[in-house]
């Protein structure tokens, strides 16, 4: 990409409207599915990682980058703004359930250990790329 592309596309007020409202779309997306997490989980996420506890905080980083995959891919395949919020949500949905379920299967939960913690997040990240992969045709 050239220097005068770059001046073009970034002068193109189509394009950085769009580029607005898909990053804007991202953050809010992104802070709503953490603000739901957190009140999902039977535990003080925030204080937990204030006073240094890391297995929440690798949980709860699993769990971000498990939601966000899907919706990078999304930004790519889909042709509207609304089936990108439509993925977004699904995206949390699934990372929702996938908490629910491991959190059934590890009662004990991620608060404690960063083993599961670890379980956790890796499922979380794994579940994203699986989304994320099966929008690419």
């Amino acid at each position: 990409m050239t220097i005068d592309m770059l001046r073009s596309y970034l002068t193109d007020s189509h394009s950085l409207g769009m580029f607005l409202a898909y990053f804007g779309t991202f953050v809010l997306l992104w802070s709503a599915f953490n603000r739901v997490y957190v009140w999902l989980t039977p535990y003080d996420d925030w204080a937990d990682i204030q006073r240094g506890a890391m297995a929440p905080a690798i949980a709860l980083v699993g769990a971000e980058i498990g939601f966000l995959l899907p919706l990078c891919a999304a930004s790519y395949v889909t042709r509207t703004w609304l089936a990108f919020v439509g993925w977004g949500l699904i995206s949390a949905l699934i990372q929702l359930g996938l908490y629910k379920l491991l959190y059934w299967r590890y009662p004990e939960g991620c608060a404690a250990f960063a083993s599961i913690a670890t379980v956790f997040a890796g499922a979380a990240v794994c579940a994203g790329l699986a989304q994320a992969f099966s929008m690419i045709p």
